[in-house]
């Protein structure tokens, strides 16, 4: 296999995997300072910090990073699912069938961002809320999750040209 050919079937999902690493470093972080933490902890944050506190449990503290790990495997089922989601007409042209496939590295690799983006904006609230839950700054939040929204346009718009220029 070529160096193109796999950084074209590779490359979409590398957004996935940087999702799970920095949900694993999350975890460990977490693991590691669990018994200095306080008795209560953060569990959600408003525009004012955070607005909502537990007693320090194991889902009290990890709740967040797990729930994004669910959506980094739910977004993955869904990028693994999009070739079945979009079947192959039979008799299509190869046209049609290189735009498909960069519809579907498209999807891949936006479900990958989307994911990415998601893991880092709960893993930097989770961390800094183990660490100064009084001093987390929100923008950096607020950034992230804009760039889940500000992203998708330009990575389809970058799968279709590169389904052209293949074709």
């Amino acid at each position: 296999m070529t160096r193109r050919t796999w950084l074209r079937r590779v490359g979409p999902w590398l957004p996935h995997l940087g999702a799970v690493l920095i949900l694993a470093v999350c975890f460990v972080d977490g693991a590691r300072i669990y018994g200095s933490l306080p008795d209560t902890v953060p569990v959600h944050w408003g525009l004012n910090g955070p607005d909502a506190w537990d007693g320090k449990s194991f889902w009290a503290v990890f709740m967040g990073p797990f729930v994004a790990l669910g959506t980094a495997l739910l977004l993955a089922l869904v990028s693994a699912a999009a070739p079945a989601l979009s079947p192959e007409e039979p008799g299509a042209s190869q046209w049609e069938a290189f735009r498909r496939e960069g519809m579907i590295r498209g999807t891949v690799a936006a479900m990958g961002a989307v994911s990415l983006l998601v893991a880092a904006c709960v893993a930097y609230l989770s961390m800094q809320g183990w660490r100064t839950p009084e001093e987390v700054a929100l923008w950096p939040a607020l950034v992230l999750s804009g760039c889940i929204l500000a992203l998708m346009i330009p990575v389809y718009a970058a799968a279709e040209r590169n389904s052209r220029r293949e074709a």
